[in-house]
């Protein structure tokens, strides 16, 4: 493979006339931390079970994604003569910045452009009690069912109140639009799944009452109140009491239930390795050095800091109505509205909760 004239084998190079200039994964804090760090990580996994091999395989992937000696293309333009090197992607979707970041920015771009229309839009956020992260974490059924629940529920809210504010006959008449993303760390990188939520600010109508190939015709719906959205929280809670009672745990406690919402049993003696991990991601405690077996140092800024997009979910100061709610352990956080011509700003809005983990 030729060399390039703008790079050089020991994977330095200079930035191009036009302002492209590689990647070098290997000079990221993540990267050194990890390459200094897995092998010993894996030989105390080993002592635990083993990590199932999809797991091993996301860190061994991203330890060559990016790299020049794992991969490359020599590319030259055929009429001025320059050339570089572009070196090989992972193309996974666990924890890689890059490869993930690419499928965020691909992806904001499209449901600004293709989905969503010229109307307004709040995000939500729902989350739930800390003893549920790690069965969360590995159950994807109940994780799916989780969010299908509180979905309809967001839907039924907002064609309920379409049909008591706007004077529809029956909420049937009302459409709704909702796109939902699951984040399933936290700022501090801990187990946390949470659901974020884009929902259409109101709700769509036929021009004809009964005829299904009338045009739609939207119906903007005002802010939800603190009452409004702690009864989305409570139906939630309800339906997900149910659902967990199912696995033989429970949300909301009874007469006679134990204290907690369990372990996750199965993982426990199907892969005993990776149960470990999620039990020390989910209680955010470290698992060795100088700190081990306690929660790891943060640096706090002012004024809410480094959250795209203006999002705090973890502010505290609420006024009397604001569109919050919390039962049973569940949260919900309504007050972010994007106007439907703020295009950038709804672009922004798709990244942040499309984000990668790092």
């Amino acid at each position: 493979m030729g060399q390039s004239a703008f790079s050089h084998p020991s994977g330095g190079h200079a930035v191009r006339p036009d302002g492209y200039q590689r990647r070098e994964p290997e000079q990221t804090a993540l990267y050194k931390t990890l390459a200094a760090h897995w092998p010993e990580f894996l030989e105390h996994a080993e002592e635990l079970g083993g990590l199932p091999r999809f797991v091993v395989r996301e860190f061994e992937q991203f330890l060559k994604c990016g790299i020049l000696a794992h991969g490359c293309l020599h590319l030259e333009c055929r009429d001025c003569g320059h050339s570089l090197l572009v070196a090989f992607s992972c193309k996974r979707r666990g924890f890689c910045p890059s490869c993930i970041g690419r499928r965020m920015a691909d992806l904001a771009v499209h449901l600004e452009q293709a989905v969503f229309p010229e109307v307004p839009v709040r995000h939500w956020i729902c989350s739930f009690p800390w003893g549920l992260r790690a069965l969360l974490g590995y159950d994807r059924k109940l994780c799916a069912d989780f969010v299908t629940t509180f979905a309809q529920e967001l839907s039924r809210s907002l064609r309920h109140r379409a049909k008591q504010q706007l004077g529809l006959e029956s909420m049937s008449e009302a459409h709704t639009g909702i796109l939902v993303a699951i984040q399933r760390v936290d700022s501090a990188l801990r187990l946390n799944v949470h659901f974020h939520v884009l929902a259409i600010d109101g709700i769509y109508t036929r021009a004809e009452r009964g005829d299904e190939t009338s045009d739609l015709h939207f119906q903007a719906l005002p802010t939800p109140t603190h009452a409004e959205v702690t009864e989305i929280a409570r139906r939630t809670a309800f339906r997900v009491d149910r659902l967990l009672r199912a696995q033989g745990r429970h949300l909301l406690p009874r007469e006679g239930d134990d204290d907690g919402a369990g372990e996750p049993v199965q993982l426990a003696l199907d892969e005993p390795g990776l149960a470990a991990c999620y039990e020390v991601a989910a209680s955010a405690v470290g698992i060795s050095g100088p700190r081990a077996g306690q929660p790891p140092l943060r640096l706090l800024g002012g004024g809410g800091g480094g959250r795209s997009g203006g999002v705090c979910s973890d502010d505290k100061h609420h006024g009397p109505d604001e569109p919050v709610g919390e039962y049973g352990g569940i949260n919900l956080y309504a007050k972010q509205l994007v106007h439907g011509r703020d295009r950038e700003q709804l672009e922004k809005l798709c990244r942040y909760i499309t984000r990668p983990p790092v």
